[in-house]
């Protein structure tokens, strides 16, 4: 009860089965005197299902009645700084070397300060369908990712369309105990059936790139002591090479593209962007050290510490909308660490340095 609004009445309802599991939730708030008395509610669905082998399923979705509901109602900071509601249901199929999922995904946007144009896009739907077979011909390993996307747009002076993304890939990876290798080679091709296009825009853009990389790193191991516990210890250099040439792509829509975080990891992935619409010019070397502190009985890594950073040999000129060129000859250095505490516990730390700023 508040007195300033009124009597509001909330429920959940939670089931479990062999099969399914989930979370059926409600608030309801009936002319909250506060609100010009407008009824004020709240309805969110979580869903997790298996309901034959190798098939699952997932729903996810919340309204709620009006963009103020979480300023005045929300409890935490995530909720009042909400921009938007998710709603999404999905349906994966797992085979032996391979899936085929379908997504359908909208938005309920709750700030009132994004503008119409501004709102994401829906996807209806979303197909995609991964291949990795186990079996590989003379130690080739070929693997592939396509998906198939339709978005809608709320704002009819935007543009919509269909995309189409596929990536086929060959690899030749060679592990052994102290060492490994492993070259890769993939062609990225994305084509687009665009509607509401702008006048000298194409309706049906489209690009094609190639990547090559290699990832290469070396295992060095010695017995060491801390305090009176004895450890195995790790020196981990790794070299992670990307080529992928420059192409333009300012033709191209962006529907769900934005920049990584940046973090450790991101200095060995393909692609500087997150989704299909930009595929990054590379032309860098990722250089890192790791050291781990193992268990000799076990193998249980008791603490890690990695360090690395990217150098570039070329400008990379294909960005988003609205970004600039980059023309740095190196990436910020990233460092982390990590430390076993006790059973189930462990502590991390992450830093990042920006050498030509002197900033961390």
């Amino acid at each position: 009860f508040m007195s300033d609004r009124g009597l509001m009445m909330g429920g959940e309802y939670r089931y479990l089965n062999a099969t399914n599991s989930g979370k059926l939730s409600a608030e309801y708030l009936p002319s909250d005197n506060e609100f010009d008395d407008e009824d004020r509610s709240l309805v969110a669905i979580e869903h997790s299902g298996n309901p034959w082998p190798r098939l699952e399923t997932h729903i996810n979705s919340s309204n709620v009645s009006d963009e103020n509901y979480f300023e005045n109602f929300g409890t935490t900071l995530v909720q009042t700084s909400q921009i938007s509601l998710e709603r999404t249901a999905e349906a994966t199929y797992h085979g032996s070397w391979w899936d085929l999922g379908m997504k359908v995904q909208d938005f309920q946007t709750i700030d009132p300060a994004v503008t119409s144009a501004e709102r994401p896009y829906k996807q209806l739907p979303r197909i995609t369908f991964n291949a990795a077979p186990d079996k590989r011909l003379l130690g080739l390993k070929v693997s592939t990712q396509a998906e198939l996307n339709q978005f809608k747009h709320s704002d009819s002076s935007v543009v919509t369309g269909t995309r189409f993304d596929i990536q086929p890939r060959f690899s030749f990876p060679v592990h052994r105990a102290a060492w490994y290798v492993d070259p890769a080679v993939s062609v990225r091709h994305t084509a687009y059936d665009l509607d509401d296009t702008t006048t000298g825009q194409s309706d049906s853009p489209d690009r094609t790139t190639p990547i090559v990389s290699l990832d290469a790193g070396i295992f060095f191991e010695r017995s060491s002591r801390w305090g009176d516990t004895d450890y195995v210890q790790t020196l981990e250099p790794r070299l992670f090479y990307l080529y992928v040439p420059e192409k333009d792509q300012d033709d191209l829509p962006v529907f769900d593209t934005g920049d990584y975080d940046l973090n450790f990891w991101s200095l060995f992935r393909e692609n500087r962007f997150n989704g299909p619409d930009r595929m990054g010019d590379a032309n860098q070397l990722a250089l890192a050290l790791t050291s781990r502190f193992l268990e000799p009985g076990s193998g249980q890594q008791r603490f890690s510490a990695s360090l690395g950073s990217l150098l570039f040999f070329s400008d990379r000129e294909v960005t988003l909308p609205g970004e600039q060129p980059e023309t740095d000859n190196s990436s910020d250095l990233f460092g982390e660490m990590t430390l076993a505490l006790a059973r189930n516990w462990n502590a991390d730390a992450e830093v990042q340095w920006d050498p030509h700023d002197s900033q961390t």
